[in-house]
């Protein structure tokens, strides 16, 4: 689970566009698609919880290689 954030910051942006999509027949089935997506971030979060290491060895941040779960990922390459 390497993208465990990117995939809790989108599921609710991905699931509302699917909500946006879908004709207006299907209104009733909106709450069940979005208890779905709510059930999935509920799931990921768990798992991003109890896989958190603890203890004194982890206490403190003073390198970057420190953080858990953290992505890292270039936003702006300029080859000036």
């Amino acid at each position: 689970m390497n993208h465990i954030l990117t995939l809790l910051i989108f599921i609710p942006v991905l699931f509302g566009i699917l909500l946006l999509l879908l004709p207006a027949s299907v209104r009733n089935s909106y709450k069940y698609i979005a208890l779905a997506a709510t059930l999935i971030q509920l799931v990921l979060s768990g798992w991003l919880y109890f896989n958190f290491k603890t203890g004194t060895s982890f206490s403190g941040i003073n390198h970057e290689s420190q953080y858990q779960f953290s992505e890292k990922a270039s936003w702006i390459s300029l080859n000036l």
